[in-house]
């Protein structure tokens, strides 16, 4: 892929620098920033506290997105979409090795990346557009995974797992987690992982290549980060190296001296170290001349408020983009995006065609980004008008609808977390605009309104479980964002207006205002604005807009016919609108 070409001095076309990009997302990482979502057991926040001045450029440099999700609160499914665009429902090694009922079962086991899902990698997918895939730190998506104690052992055939799977070049890898194993010889290596991530990105500029590096480091997860800083820098899965890395990044020392002390101080350090990491990567495609040449992706895995579950505490997190000639310095976007979104805006940068993008089940950011307006599929599905957003773990669904309206339906037994009053219910609805911390279950509530909104979001989830069913028989297609869940009124929101992030060190000014956007989400006023229905204007021309009621909920369902849902035991889930049956699966 390559910009548009410009003429030289002699008057003849000069080749403008391929595009590049960047993907960068630690290994639970806490959040940062005060956009974080809110902890009901008022536990430690980082935010304010932890030195990332790298991290922090990201966002003075460009994008935040103050409503961010991932659409698994855990390392694995969550890896499983960026790396193919899909959720992590549709992994075909998980839907062989679900046992009971008729969702996917989405957990690290099972949400694997295998042969029957290569071809949706988006590394074969950006390969056709001449780029070159580079990973660096860890991957846990491997099938192989069933026998972790020993992947370490084989680091030649972890290479060939990910290599498999679309990767061009394997420049240092953590195949799984390490846990607390102490007899491994090696542990978390940031130095290695970015002198390896260098090479192979100065070998692509070299040669006048577009790359793409998936950059994911294996802090601050556990091991514990302190012992690992007192290892050899040689010392790697890979093997001891001969010289140390030339990494670019700050010594050791140094890190030990910039973390906080006492109770955060693990953690601290591997933030610390991750942002040196990230500082030398930006510093090396600065010094080659193509920093401005690449996009830059920062974001979280999943949230560590309340990992595992659906809360808001687990699934919101940080995201920042970098890409001066199209991305704004200091814009703020609170339009709800999820990491399903990244591989349509990476394939879009990157010159893919709508065809190949709209393979994918999220939805390009590029309009909220850079002022376009352009969609694909029909209205509904634009990254403006979308009204809900879908998120899945173990055999739990949950809607956000509005930015604001979140439904969580559990089947089997649900998923205990002592911070969330109500979460030993199979069934739970919050309003999250006036119930951040998502205490209040309004499942019962009597509000007719509120229980319309509630039948319309089962139908919504009911719709993604045929969409994504482990049964073939019963996986007929079902377009989510297809059925209306909320008003006028409601998906309406007034002329959107830029502001910058505040960082942990800092705020700064915006450039220009740019559709998508929003007030200061900072501000108390503007919290409570961006947490209600947080889309853009442009939703108020959706066509169908009535509620829709339901007379029973199943959640296994089987048949989509005229707007109808109809679960295998005659049960009828009508929708106020047809259920399209032109899903992208």
């Amino acid at each position: 892929p390559q910009e548009t070409t410009e003429k030289s001095q002699g008057g003849n076309p000069k080749q403008t620098k391929p595009k590049n990009v960047v993907f960068f997302m630690p290994d639970d990482m806490p959040f940062l920033w005060t956009e974080t979502p809110q902890d009901p057991s008022g536990g430690l926040s980082y935010v304010n506290r932890a030195s990332t001045p790298n991290m922090n450029r990201l966002r003075t440099e460009g994008a935040t997105f103050t409503k961010a999700y991932t659409i698994s609160p855990k390392c694995t499914p969550a890896r499983f979409t960026l790396l193919t665009g899909r959720y992590a429902s549709r992994s075909a090694y998980g839907i062989g090795r679900t046992r009971t009922g008729n969702r996917t079962q989405v957990s690290v086991p099972t949400s694997k990346l295998g042969p029957d899902d290569y071809d949706f990698s988006v590394m074969n997918a950006m390969r056709k557009y001449g780029t070159h895939s580079i990973v660096a730190g860890k991957y846990h998506v491997a099938v192989e995974n069933a026998r972790e104690s020993s992947l370490f052992d084989d680091y030649p055939g972890s290479v060939t797992l990910a290599k498999a799977a679309g990767f061009d070049t394997v420049a240092a890898l953590y195949i799984t987690n390490m846990n607390d194993d102490l007899d491994l010889p090696f542990s978390h290596n940031n130095e290695w992982m970015t002198a390896e991530s260098i090479k192979a990105m100065n070998t692509a500029i070299d040669t006048n290549k577009s790359f793409y590096l998936y950059f994911t480091p294996t802090a601050p997860h556990t091991p514990r980060m302190e012992p690992a800083l007192n290892l050899s820098l040689r010392a790697t899965p890979s093997g001891m190296l001969t010289e140390d890395p030339m990494s670019f990044m700050p010594s050791r020392e140094t890190v030990l001296q910039r973390a906080l002390p006492a109770r955060a101080r693990d953690t601290s350090l591997g933030i610390v170290s991750i942002d040196d990491a990230l500082g030398a990567l930006m510093g090396r495609l600065e010094a080659r001349g193509v920093l401005d040449e690449t996009l830059i992706i920062f974001t979280m895995d999943h949230g560590m408020i309340s990992k595992d579950n659906l809360y808001e505490g687990g699934v919101r997190v940080a995201m920042m983009m970098r890409y001066p000639p199209k991305i704004a310095a200091g814009l703020s976007i609170s339009t709800p995006v999820t990491h399903l979104d990244m591989a349509p805006t990476v394939l879009e940068f990157l010159g893919a065609s709508e065809s190949d993008i709209d393979k994918l089940d999220g939805e390009s950011v590029w309009p909220l980004l850079d002022g376009s307006r352009k969609t694909r599929r029909q209205d509904t599905n634009a990254i403006e008008t979308r009204e809900c957003i879908i998120m899945e773990i173990e055999f739990a669904r949950s809607l956000l609808c509005g930015g604001r309206y979140k439904l969580i339906l559990h089947q089997g037994s649900p998923l205990p977390d002592s911070k969330y009053g109500a979460s030993n219910d199979m069934e739970q609805f919050y309003d999250i605009s006036i119930d951040a911390t998502e205490q209040k279950n309004l499942i019962t509530s009597v509000d007719t309104e509120i229980q319309s909104i509630i039948d319309a979001m089962r139908s919504a989830l009911a719709c993604h479980d045929i969409d994504t069913s482990k049964n073939p028989d019963l996986r007929t297609p079902c377009d989510v964002s297809a059925i209306s869940v909320l008003s006028k009124s409601e998906t309406s929101s007034p002329k959107a207006k830029t502001s910058s992030p505040v960082t942990s060190q800092e705020q700064t000014k915006p450039t220009k205002a740019i559709a998508g956007t929003t007030s200061d989400p900072n501000s108390e006023s503007s919290s409570k604005s961006a947490s209600t229905a947080n889309l853009d204007e442009t939703s108020s021309t959706l066509t169908n807009t009535a509620s829709a009621t339901s007379a029973t909920q199943n959640t296994t369902l089987s048949t989509v016919t005229d707007g109808k849902v109809t679960t295998p035991t005659g049960n009828i889930v009508t929708t106020a609108s047809t259920v399209a049956v032109t899903s992208s699966n």
